[in-house]
């Protein structure tokens, strides 16, 4: 299990990250519209826009992945700098995305149809009354003159009425368009229930989704770096000395050389082969000292030294607190082959 799920955070890491990527990069294509009319310039504020776009997020990628002892704070404010950036960048582009839909549906809705229709009748109206009253104006009849003035009136009357509808059109057919897009319906539902607005509901749900991303990469780009560095053979890693120091010695001891004259190969194998799976059932401690002076295995220094090393290379073991070692959490019982 432990080696599906390390496999599969390999094929899900990317996907991930590149969903991230998208939508940076879509909020920043976004702002291209207003840049330029023409098409070619229109095409090449879109790349540029989404080239800075998925060059942050590779750079917030790049900034967490860093294992730079002397600077590991600092690489990880930036990225977390990046990180908040591509966030607040993924709300807005599913809210502006799920806004311009719902302006799509409202020109379709009955609301907004009469709307336009009664905009358009108003507008009618101004256009027959000024033609009358630029009649009446040139007529040699003074009657006719106080008449337009009535007509101007009635204009500016109107004009003012399709002032007011004209303010209001950006709310006509809203509601009906929102409940034609499924998310929209679920949060004027959630709004309902409640009872605060439906944008805010909208926001937080986008918010929570586009933090799931972010953390979702950037986990697993954090396991993925353990998991590589545990697994990998050719990593470098810290020779396990002696808990003891009187042990640290450098010079040879003869009791090494006694012991392995005393012991055959294979009794080394077996006695190797139930130390490791002593360890990887949690009967003993991986501790040097502690092996060393347990009277149940008939192995020298050297070959402990060697077993330890080994099963930290292999991957079952890991480094704990103070120069220890501690058996890798969830791992299981391995045996392995000599």
């Amino acid at each position: 299990m432990d080696v599906l799920l390390y496999r599969l955070s390999f094929i899900i890491c990317p996907v991930a990250c590149l969903v991230s990527m998208v939508l940076t990069a879509s909020f920043a294509v976004s702002f291209s519209s207003g840049l330029s009319d023409s098409q070619s310039s229109a095409i090449l504020g879109m790349l540029l826009l989404g080239t800075i776009g998925v060059i942050l997020d590779l750079c917030k990628y790049i900034f967490w992945g860093t294992n730079s002892t002397n600077h590991r704070i600092a690489f990880k404010s930036y990225a977390t700098i990046l990180l908040i950036f591509s966030w607040l960048a993924s709300v807005a582009f599913f809210v502006t995305s799920e806004e311009k839909k719902v302006n799509h549906y409202r020109k379709d809705t009955a609301e907004y149809k009469s709307y336009i229709a009664k905009l358009e009748s108003i507008g009618d109206k101004i256009q027959q009354k000024k033609g009358i009253a630029g009649k009446r104006l040139t007529s040699e009849y003074h009657d006719q003159w106080d008449s337009s003035q009535a007509l101007t009136q009635e204009i500016a009357l109107l004009l003012d009425t399709k002032t007011a509808l004209i303010s209001t059109e950006a709310v006509v057919g809203h509601q009906q368009a929102q409940l034609q897009i499924p998310s929209m319906a679920l949060f004027v539902s959630i709004a309902s229930i409640v009872n605060i607005k439906a944008s805010t509901v909208r926001i937080v749900f986008y918010g929570v989704l586009a933090l799931l991303i972010e953390l979702c990469s950037i986990g697993l780009i954090s396991y993925c770096a353990e998991r590589n560095k545990i697994n990998d053979p050719t990593a470098e890693y810290t020779p396990i000395e002696s808990d003891d120091e009187e042990t640290d010695s450098k010079e040879p001891d003869d009791n090494d050389d006694d012991d392995e004259e005393n012991i055959s190969k294979d009794d080394i194998v077996s006695e190797e082969e139930r130390l490791r799976r002593d360890i990887m059932s949690g009967q003993l401690e991986p501790s040097y000292k502690k092996i060393h002076g347990h009277a149940a295995y008939r192995l020298s220094r050297r070959h402990i030294r060697d077993l330890l090393n080994n099963m930290k290379e292999e991957g079952f073991l890991e480094d704990g607190p103070r120069g220890s070692l501690k058996v890798i959490a969830n791992i299981g019982l391995r045996v392995v082959d000599p």
